[in-house]
């Protein structure tokens, strides 16, 4: 799954540039794209305008995710991932909807 953006976030850009890896990714068999599972709750500055306390501090408790059944192992596609917080904390928020494994 891609991460998500926020809506305005993504109604600014026009895209969600880790959607568009994650769909290239997909094209081999059986590696379906689950654009939907999670959403991010709130707008965080840009991740790239902070340093890494202040990161891991605006991404605190930012996504949300509906169970989703029959997951057994998920891997998170983002863009870039210089200090990874905004993937741990997806992951965190993930981990307790998939049944088994979040990879990043």
């Amino acid at each position: 799954m891609p991460v998500t953006l926020h809506v305005c976030c993504l109604r600014e850009r026009g895209y969600n540039q880790a959607k568009l890896i994650a769909r290239a990714i997909s094209t081999a068999p059986g590696i379906p794209v689950f654009e939907n599972m999670a959403r991010k709750k709130h707008a965080t500055l840009p991740q790239s305008k902070l340093g890494v306390r202040k990161r891991l501090v605006s991404l605190k408790q930012a996504f949300s995710a509906n169970k989703w059944p029959n997951i057994d192992r998920l891997a998170i596609i983002d863009d870039v991932a210089t200090s990874e917080a905004t993937l741990n904390e997806l992951a965190k928020t993930l981990k307790n909807v998939v049944d088994k494994q979040v990879d990043c």
